[in-house]
């Protein structure tokens, strides 16, 4: 088995984010998937970075889900707004357990629309409209530190729609 390092991430593209294969499985297509004989407990965090030039920037998960192997898993969201701005927090947005014998995750996260966000140009709405956030993860990423963060740069992401809105398209990596 290879070694893991203390992180591991993953960046992902808009394709990924459409459903397109992730960059983890653009790297290791031939790489055997290993489910666990145990069931794993995972967290799925949420984590801004770059804020320059954001006082603000609020978003809520509208719906987070699991499958493992292609069977549904049962999660509980978190569907309290997170403030990314404060780039040392990963907030906590959900939480599931993966059965035992899963070798595969896939993680779908809908963001509430809008958000909002404040800069130099002031308060304005955050159309999060997009697709969701979607990704796949072996389990043996997963139960490596029993968690994903979903790190999203702000600065890159957003960009203006009119006086008093944004757009954002998440620019991404998932840290595992």
């Amino acid at each position: 088995m290879r070694n893991l390092s203390k992180l591991i991430s993953v960046p992902l593209v808009l394709l990924a984010a459409c459903g397109g294969p992730t960059a983890a499985e653009d790297e290791n297509p031939s790489t055997p998937s290993q489910a666990l004989t145990t069931s794993t407990a995972v967290q799925v965090r949420l984590l801004g970075q770059d804020a320059a030039g954001f006082t603000s920037y609020l978003l809520a998960p509208r719906s987070l889900t699991a499958t493992g192997d292609g069977v549904p898993i049962a999660v509980t969201v978190n569907h309290s707004a997170v403030e990314l701005t404060d780039i040392n927090q990963a907030w906590l947005i959900g939480t599931f357990t993966v059965p035992a014998h899963v070798s595969q995750v896939e993680i779908v996260l809908q963001l509430t629309n809008p958000g909002s966000v404040t800069d130099a140009h002031g308060h304005a709405a955050l159309d999060t409209q997009g697709p969701p956030i979607r990704f796949k993860a072996p389990i043996a990423l997963l139960a490596f530190q029993h968690k994903a963060t979903i790190t999203i740069d702000l600065l890159k992401s957003t960009s203006p729609k009119s006086a008093n809105s944004r757009w954002m398209v998440p620019e991404l990596a998932v840290h595992f």
